[in-house]
C-alpha cells in the first residue's frame, strides 16, 4: 500500500470515476485501477463494486469504512507537512544590544 493508494481512493469515493480521477492525477486509469486492488489485498476485502456503467460504481460496506479512515489519514499527513514546512522555515534571528566603550 502506498500513500497515492488513498489519495486515489478519497478523490474516486468523491468522484465515483475511475477516467476522471486518473485525469485529476495525471496517471494511467490502469494505475488507478492497480491502487484499489492494492488496498483490497491489503485490507483482504472488496472495497469497490463496478456496474457496466460508470454510474454503477458503489462502495461496500468495507469501503465506505475505509473512506472515512482515509480521509482522516490524509488529513493527518497534510497536517503533518504543514508543521514540519512550518518548523523548517523558521529562522531564529539573535538581536544584540551595541555595546559602548
Amino acid at each position: 500500500m502506498q500513500i497515492n493508494d488513498l489519495k486515489y481512493y478519497d478523490a474516486l469515493y468523491h468522484e465515483k470515476s475511475f477516467t476522471k480521477v486518473a485525469k485529476k492525477f495525471k496517471v494511467s486509469q490502469p494505475s488507478i485501477s492497480s491502487a484499489i486492488k492494492r488496498l483490497e489485498s491489503y485490507f483482504q476485502a472488496k472495497l469497490v463494486i463496478r456496474g457496466h456503467a460508470t454510474a454503477d460504481l458503489k462502495f461496500t460496506p468495507a469501503g465506505e469504512q475505509l473512506y472515512q479512515h482515509a480521509a482522516s489519514i490524509l488529513n493527518e499527513l497534510d497536517s503533518a507537512h504543514q508543521e514540519i514546512t512550518h518548523l523548517q522555515s523558521r529562522t531564529t534571528t539573535i538581536g544584540l544590544p551595541p555595546i559602548l566603550k
